[in-house]
């Protein structure tokens, strides 16, 4: 893995990643080599953090035991609820990253979405950003095609939202999930 990292990177034109991702489980393939390798890139200095991608909290509790596994990237917006993963995360001071943040455009249909985003003055985007960066240890990472929402997904840090309606946003989850291929793990609360 050593090797095949120093070509990616090569590629890259970079001496290192900030994170290296697995970025799904894989039935076939033992976690034990893959993060036994990923750990090696780690040491090398070709990565300076090493993390999983659409683990649920048991598969990242054995990860865990294998290797220094502190970030997962999981699907993570208000339709879809992560409790299970979010506390697991919180307990242990690990690391979450939402992909698909913002419902692949639904939030900006959801009415009580739409109502807080009005008394802020921000877009529905926006409030569901900022309800993702208020958890502890979550980052986002929407999908930005145009320039303009780009510069508005990151016009989140100049309000908050209030307990009442951070509960509402969480209120929200229906499990609603966006991302789920035949080889996807066996997923929290299912």
């Amino acid at each position: 893995m050593p090797k095949a990292a120093a070509e990616c990177l090569k590629h890259l034109a970079t001496e290192y990643v900030d994170l290296l991702l697995i970025h799904w489980p894989a039935a076939g393939v033992p976690l034990e080599e893959t993060l036994r390798a990923m750990s090696l890139v780690r040491e090398h200095g070709m990565a300076r953090s090493i993390g999983v991608s659409n683990f649920p909290a048991a598969l990242w509790r054995r990860a865990l035991e294998l290797a220094p596994v502190g970030v997962n990237q999981i699907e993570l917006h208000p339709f879809l609820d992560q409790g299970p993963l979010v506390r697991f995360a919180r307990e242990r001071d690990l690391r979450l990253v939402a992909y698909t943040p913002l419902a692949k455009g639904r939030v900006s249909r959801e009415p009580a979405i739409v109502d807080i985003a009005r008394t802020h003055g921000k877009t529905p985007a926006q409030v569901t950003l900022r309800w993702l960066i208020e958890h502890p240890g979550v980052a986002a990472i929407p999908k930005a095609s145009r320039l303009e929402h780009l510069r508005e997904n990151l016009q989140i840090f100049d309000f908050e939202l209030d307990p009442e309606e951070m509960r509402t946003l969480s209120g929200l989850g229906r499990s609603l999930r966006l991302v789920n291929p035949s080889w996807a793990p066996q997923w929290d609360g299912q």
